[in-house]
């Protein structure tokens, strides 16, 4: 968001003046960009709101703004995930996130790292913020049907097939193209990672020869076709 609406959004924070009209405007801004990018509010959306569900829970769990998290009138504050997520053990994870999401890929990245290596995978979808369901659902659902497929196939060991972002030793987030250096079991023929791109590469390199070869004969052959012409 622009540095001006941040610095509002920072004031309100501090004032706790939550029920300001600026704010509420403001709030609706940032939903707009980074919840669900719909620009239309559709029927399972508004049908939640009606019902105070949104409300309701989020209200109690993360307090009056779910912006600036921990909210100290939450339930939750003070309170992570990532210490127990060791626990998870030889249980295939996939790991959906919007580009635009209002979880961030530090936070993607950290549970990725404490989960088990070699048994997570991650999906970044470019145009969805954090309803990934409403703002991407071509490309969710069938991601998610094919984990579920590849997990359920006991005739093969589980293969992550997404990358994850991870957090380097500056703290910051590198590349989502990190591949799973980890993996102790031989990767497949369909693993997105450097036996792939050798072959692609490979394929380059025969395809261009050809194509010079054949260059090559044709120029051959037309010189030998100008020459008998030109000895009749």
């Amino acid at each position: 968001m622009p540095t001006y609406i941040q610095k509002r959004l920072q004031y309100f924070n501090n004032t706790k003046d939550f029920d300001n009209e600026e704010f509420i405007y403001l709030q609706d801004m940032v939903m707009a960009n980074f919840n669900a990018r719909l620009g239309v509010l559709v029927d399972c959306w508004t049908e939640t709101e009606y019902a105070g569900i949104s409300t309701l829970d989020l209200g109690r769990m993360m307090g009056d703004t779910d912006l600036f998290f921990p909210d100290p009138s939450a339930t939750m504050r003070g309170w992570t995930v990532l210490p127990h997520l060791h626990k998870i053990k030889h249980i295939p994870v996939q790991l959906n996130y919007g580009q635009y999401d209002l979880v961030r890929p530090h936070l993607v990245a950290d549970t990725a790292r404490e989960l088990a290596a070699g048994m997570v995978e991650c999906h970044r979808y470019t145009r969805a913020g954090h309803s990934i369901l409403l703002d991407a659902p071509e490309e969710v659902y069938p991601q998610i049907q094919d984990f579920l497929l590849r997990v359920e196939d006991f005739t093969m060991p589980f293969y992550p097939n997404g990358t994850c972002p991870y957090v380097g030793a500056d703290g910051l987030v590198k590349s989502e193209e990190q591949q799973y250096e980890c993996l102790t079991w031989p990767k497949p023929r369909h693993y997105k990672g450097k036996t792939i791109d050798a072959v692609w590469l490979l394929g380059f390199l025969v395809s261009m020869v050809a194509t010079f070869k054949l260059g090559l004969w044709a120029g051959t052959r037309q010189h030998r076709k100008d020459s008998g012409y030109e000895n009749l």
